[in-house]
């Protein structure tokens, strides 16, 4: 019996480092490919302070990002905002 609990116990330890090896590699991949965007394009994450206040001035001064497609209300009213400069 405390054999079968210990193979059980070694067999678990073993799977849940091979899973915690994956989800690190899996998230080092993100932030990587997160920081080699361009900072008004990055997803607002908790705790990023500076780059969320940016996103979110710049979207409320000029809407969405040139390129990317905005959604228009279903009565057809929305205001026309001036076209933005890039921002480096």
């Amino acid at each position: 019996m405390r054999q079968g609990v210990l193979l059980i116990a070694v067999v678990l330890a073993l799977a849940v480092g091979t899973m915690s090896n994956a989800f690190a590699n899996s998230r080092q991949q993100y932030r990587e490919a997160i920081r080699s965007m361009p900072l008004l394009e990055r997803p607002n994450r908790f705790g990023h302070i500076y780059g969320n206040t940016v996103r979110r001035i710049y979207h409320r001064r000029y809407g969405s990002l040139p390129g990317q497609q905005t959604t228009v209300p279903e009565n057809g009213s929305h205001l026309v905002l001036p076209t933005p400069t890039p921002v480096q």
